[in-house]
């Protein structure tokens, strides 16, 4: 997440849209005073060789009035923001009040293509198994782990994004990650995002060599529609 005082945005991380490589590219165009929640410790230091600005301000103040702030005289409590955190922690702390009339964006994705993004990656990140473990399975094995991928994980995904996308202060403008390079555009242009020092196209990760595939069967598909619906039918109908 990125709430920037500066260009008077929030951006809001859903988890495999490119939200590392965005985040990475905003922060060229942040302040001191201005938040930006931790990434991974390779994120970070790739951050700090471009001299950009890493993780701050993510440790944000609220206001608490429960018995150990009375005993203690201390009515200030402390809300950590996490990369995929929600707006609900930001609006209990005091620049609650103050972002209400910023710009609030997010991207997501169409929900076949998102989750099986999500399983290689809670795979290797996970380290539930190693790429060349991924990469001799036999199709028919992969296709167990994926169904109980499916039905532990599946509604704690979409139930996760749906949070992230969705306040009820706010307006959230959404983004489909599948015309990414058009909705850029259309950010640079909303936030006057001029003389930008580092292109996006230069901020590259190593990819997972997987050489599996996903072949969706219709039960597969059934369960990831359920769990999805809120993103089917609210940004992606014709995938129905």
């Amino acid at each position: 997440m990125i709430i920037s005082h500066k260009k008077k945005f929030v951006f809001l991380r859903c988890v495999k849209v490119a939200s590392t490589s965005l985040e990475i590219y905003l922060s060229q165009f942040c302040a001191e005073k201005d938040t930006l929640t931790p990434l991974f410790e390779e994120e970070e230091k790739f951050k700090k060789k471009l001299n950009l600005l890493t993780a701050q301000n993510y440790k944000l103040k609220k206001k608490s009035f429960g018995i150990k702030n009375f005993l203690n005289l201390n009515f200030n409590n402390e809300v950590t923001l996490e990369s995929h955190s929600s707006l609900k922690k930001v609006f209990k702390t005091k620049i609650g009040k103050l972002i209400k009339n910023y710009f609030f964006f997010a991207f997501i994705r169409n929900p076949f293509d998102w989750i099986v993004s999500f399983f290689w990656w809670y795979l290797f990140y996970f380290k539930k198994m190693k790429i060349n473990d991924i990469n001799k399975l036999k199709q028919k094995k992969l296709d167990n782990i994926f169904n109980k991928f499916l039905e532990e994980e599946c509604d704690k995904f979409f139930i996760l994004n749906k949070n992230i996308i969705t306040n009820k202060h706010v307006n959230i403008k959404v983004f489909k990650y599948e015309e990414f390079n058009k909705n850029l555009k259309y950010i640079k242009k909303k936030l006057k995002l001029s003389n930008e020092r580092i292109l996006i196209k230069k901020i590259k990760f190593k990819k997972l060599k997987i050489k599996k595939n996903i072949l969706l069967n219709k039960s597969q598909k059934d369960k990831i529609f359920k769990s999805g619906y809120y993103f089917f039918e609210k940004y992606y109908k014709n995938y129905k």
